[in-house]
């Protein structure tokens, strides 16, 4: 892990501007997102209702096949029938550099991580450049990737547990311009500092649960002969 922000260090990603967007725009920005992730009912509810909620957002949709116009009509029928205009959709394809797509994170203000699927990288990604993640923890590690990673940056208060409280977490962060702002000017420092990026202390941990497991893959080989 601190290799990779050490190879994003190289590159030199500049520091994000303190609040690009000031219409609020949310996004559930991937890298290549499938349209069974963004479709997802039970994911697409809370999204609606959080732009609802916050006069003015915009849900930024982003995803390899987000350029067809096709699958954009497809999704703006779906959101239409949880409230949302065609409006305040936007549709971003597959950037064709890495530069490119992490630029995009300049014109987000807060990431709605998807779910049943949540983030991998693309937590990482949003994070780094300044944007603030929102996931719902499930049960399965499918659904607990972005709680992993939170947790290991120490932003506890970007997980939840229900629907109902990721709708105000996502509600709370864009209705809130002075501290997205704070977020946005602090928060590389704060991953450069935790332990999500510590190499050394995630390297001796594992260790230590090899050790533990083969101590304990050996305790019960001798009880059963």
């Amino acid at each position: 892990m601190r290799r990779w922000a050490a190879r994003c260090s190289r590159v030199v990603w500049p520091r994000p501007p303190s609040l690009p967007w000031r219409s609020r725009r949310l996004s559930p920005a991937r890298r290549a997102t499938s349209t069974t992730i963004i479709c997802s009912p039970c994911w697409r509810r809370p999204a609606s209702a959080t732009l609802t909620a916050v006069p003015g957002s915009r849900l930024q949709l982003k995803g390899d096949s987000l350029d067809q116009p096709a699958v954009q009509a497809f999704h703006r029928e779906r959101f239409a029938a949880q409230g949302v205009t065609p409006d305040r959709l936007r549709f971003r394809g597959r950037d064709h550099t890495h530069e490119d797509h992490m630029a995009a994170y300049d014109e987000v203000d807060v990431a709605l991580d998807t779910f049943p699927y949540s983030y991998g990288n693309t937590a990482f990604e949003a994070l780094w450049m300044g944007v603030p993640v929102v996931t719902l923890a499930a049960e399965r590690f499918a659904g607990r990737m972005g709680c992993s990673i939170l947790n290991a940056a120490g932003l506890t208060e970007w997980v939840t547990h229900t629907p109902e409280a990721y709708e105000a977490c996502a509600i709370g962060l864009a209705s809130d311009p002075d501290a997205l702002r704070r977020v946005r000017l602090g928060l590389r420092d704060q991953l450069l500092r935790s332990r999500l990026l510590d190499g050394r202390a995630y390297a001796r941990h594992l260790e230590r649960t090899y050790r533990q497991v083969w101590r304990r893959w050996c305790a019960d080989a001798a009880r059963h002969g």
